[in-house]
């Protein structure tokens, strides 16, 4: 949760290869890889999510 209470993620990023390093204040898009999840969760992960909200978890 951030100070505004709202829900946020930090990303680190690297770099690779021999790309010259973005402008600051550069906008654009960035591809995010993880873990593989089921199917079943993917579907379900936002009522999960209201669920565990609503009862406090």
């Amino acid at each position: 949760m951030t100070q505004d209470q709202i829900i946020a993620y930090r990303i680190v990023a690297d770099i690779h290869g021999d790309i010259k390093p973005p402008r600051i204040g550069l906008r654009g898009t960035a591809k995010l890889y993880g873990d593989e999840v089921s199917l079943a969760y993917y579907l379900l992960r936002r009522p999960l999510t209201f669920i565990r909200q609503f009862l406090g978890f």
